[in-house]
């Protein structure tokens, strides 16, 4: 569908999604965001805005698995297989959906937007008033990388174990488990997530944060060697090297658009973590926080502590940090907006979290248009 109009992208392409996710956003915020969570909307206006962000997520045709899986879906040949780097469950897609790229990206970027609001709502928030936040703050990372599936079957499957049902918790642990190992067969970066998971046994105290911030660079440098490793002797799987050695030399925006842009993205996730970690961390508030809520927020912590010692590695880490962070994106707009319904988060805090991800995503979008006006 996409292929017989898109090719690569062009102005009109950066201008429809510029455009797309200012009106958006500008019904989201008047009708959602600058409304109590508590505020009750009509059946028919709720399924009208899943809709059109679901439109949205699925023609967001920005640079990044858009065109790239274009290619693949469209010259995908099924007597020998695409050449694609990915993991062995797109080709499957691929065949599932006979080449049909509208379909494909329906079945990846909707089926992880589907699990988004499965989490959200068993985790007891909202789940528009989730979605109209990870649209405002995260659309480009959410509707970027095929990474995302893996992302959204990792968290719901660990909502399982931060909140297993009533009556049948062996069994909502046993799902939870089977989804999260599941969800590394959709993206091999989620092994970083399922080994982040032994953050829900850690105890909220002093000493056990102290434990974590020392056994998390442990395990950090543990990684680093390995995937050193990985590079240097997986040379007979050159697709796995070239995936490892990408990700080690991730190019960057340069310049100072490339590092204002920078900056803006880093922001939009680390600002919601120190806002939610400063407002929750007290011994008066932390006891009205739910159990649920406060595994899903240590999960969070482990992901941003180990971003942070990725960073410290090195520009040669610097793809692992920024991959790493951006597993944040899921559980932030979850725990943002559900501490802001107890009360926890005040709403100034709020529109500060909000904020920060509407700054990036209107600089980023912009930073699309220039570069491609640059090059024309």
């Amino acid at each position: 569908m996409f292929g017989n109009f898109i090719s690569e992208p062009s102005l009109g392409t950066s201008l429809y999604c510029l455009l797309g996710y200012i009106i958006i956003f500008s019904i989201l915020y008047s009708k959602i965001l600058s409304k109590p969570i508590s505020y009750r909307h009509t059946p028919l206006f709720r399924k009208a805005c899943y809709f059109i962000i679901l439109i949205f997520i699925l023609t967001h045709v920005m640079q990044g698995d858009f065109f790239q899986y274009l290619k693949i879906v469209k010259e995908y040949d099924f007597t020998i297989g695409a050449q694609n780097y990915g993991e062995d469950i797109y080709r499957v897609i691929i065949k599932f959906v006979n080449r049909n790229y509208f379909l494909f990206r329906l079945v990846v970027w909707g089926g992880a937007y589907y699990l988004f609001y499965c989490t959200a709502n068993r985790l007891d928030i909202e789940p528009l008033y989730a979605i109209a936040f990870l649209f405002a703050t995260h659309v480009i990372t959410f509707a970027y990388a095929r990474a995302t599936l893996a992302m959204s079957i990792y968290f719901y499957g660990l909502s399982f174990l931060c909140k297993p049902k009533a009556g049948s918790i062996f069994v909502s642990y046993l799902w939870g488990v089977f989804l999260i190992f599941i969800s590394s067969k959709f993206h091999n970066s989620a092994m970083i997530m399922m080994a982040m998971t032994i953050m829900l046994f850690v105890p909220i105290r002093k000493w056990s944060f102290i434990m974590v911030l020392c056994l998390i660079p442990l395990f950090s440098y543990v990684l680093k060697d390995y995937f050193y490793l990985m590079t240097l002797t997986l040379d007979s799987d050159s697709v796995l090297s070239a995936k490892v050695k990408g990700y080690s030399e991730g190019d960057f925006q340069i310049g100072i658009s490339g590092y204002i842009l920078n900056l803006f993205e880093y922001a939009s996730f680390l600002l919601p973590f120190i806002i939610c970690i400063l407002k929750t961390f007290n011994k008066n508030i932390i006891r009205r926080v739910p159990k649920s809520l406060l595994r899903l927020l240590k999960v969070t912590t482990g992901l941003v502590l180990l971003a942070i010692v990725f960073y410290s590695f090195g520009t040669s880490f610097r793809t692992f940090f920024y991959r790493v962070l951006f597993m944040t994106m899921i559980p932030l707009a979850i725990i943002v907006p559900s501490l802001y319904k107890l009360n926890i988060i005040t709403y100034k805090n709020y529109r500060i979290c909000l904020i920060s991800g509407v700054m990036f995503c209107i600089t980023r979008y912009l930073y699309e248009f220039y570069a491609l006006t640059t090059v024309m």
